[in-house]
């Protein structure tokens, strides 16, 4: 009985209704296997969340080289008209340099614990959440083999006069072909950011789910453990009473039996 009421007062305290193996030994075993796998899972999205926010970073360099190249072809179209002087184009040089060195610097500079993002390097990584996994690729993105813009930054450390119109044309057309390949590579980031977002939602959902599974086999309803221990308190408060009563009964057989005795003595 007392060990049934510290029981109950154990599941109340704790909230927990498997506070031993012995209680329930399946539930307890299958409670366990719940969690092993959710340790897995909850890694596996901290994994998913790094990846997400290298993904962000790639992306947010893929956004400032998008702004780069538009302003290059706007300084081309600007040399394209035979009314610039010669200080003019000069100017228009100098900011296509500064601008091509902006360009390389972000991309030089967009990196994830110190793996370069945007020279190719992140090539075919694989992630693993759980037990499923995703593998990326982030594409390249720098001025000679990704976006091919070297060629064009050359052109333009010729003269940039009004008898040159062909280079300036030449200019102008590689980096219309760079805008449409940075976009293309835009757009396969954001498919994979997609699936990556997607994988932490549905690995999150599920590590709740386990969660909840685990609390419908190892806790206690409050109210029900509240009974339960009401229940064995009020028992064993019971059968306190009874054994005090037969204690009393007891005693006043023997004090009967004491003064019996003593009448027969007396007689």
């Amino acid at each position: 009985m007392q060990m049934k009421a510290a029981l109950a007062q154990t599941q109340m305290k704790t909230g927990r209704r498997i506070t031993s193996v012995k209680i329930d030994a399946s539930g307890a075993a299958i409670a366990a296997t719940l969690k092993a796998r959710n340790v897995a899972a909850i890694e596996g999205v901290r994994n998913l969340q790094e990846t997400s926010a290298a993904l962000g970073i790639a992306e947010s360099a893929m956004d400032i080289l998008a702004d780069k190249l538009n302003n290059l072809k706007a300084l081309g179209i600007r040399a394209y008209t035979g009314l610039k002087v010669g200080e003019n184009r000069a100017l228009i040089k100098v900011e296509i340099s500064r601008i091509k060195e902006s360009m390389r610097d972000t991309i030089d500079t967009a990196e994830y614990n110190g793996r370069k993002l945007l020279t190719g390097g992140i090539n075919n990584i694989a992630v693993n959440y759980g037990i499923d996994k995703i593998t990326f690729s982030i594409q390249n993105c720098d001025l000679s083999n990704g976006l091919n813009i070297t060629n064009a930054l050359n052109i333009t450390d010729g003269n940039l006069s009004a008898g040159h119109v062909r280079r300036i044309s030449a200019f102008v057309s590689i980096i219309n072909t760079a805008i449409t390949r940075l976009s293309t590579l835009r757009g396969n980031l954001g498919a994979t950011q997609v699936l990556v977002d997607s994988a932490i939602e549905s690995t999150q959902s599920n590590i709740d789910r386990t969660e909840e599974a685990c609390s419908t086999i190892e806790d206690m309803d409050a109210l029900e453990s509240q009974v339960n221990a009401t229940t064995a308190q009020s028992q064993q408060n019971l059968a306190l009473q009874a054994f005090l009563l037969s204690m009393q009964d007891n005693f006043k057989n023997a004090s009967t039996g004491m003064q019996t005795m003593q009448l027969l003595m007396q007689s």
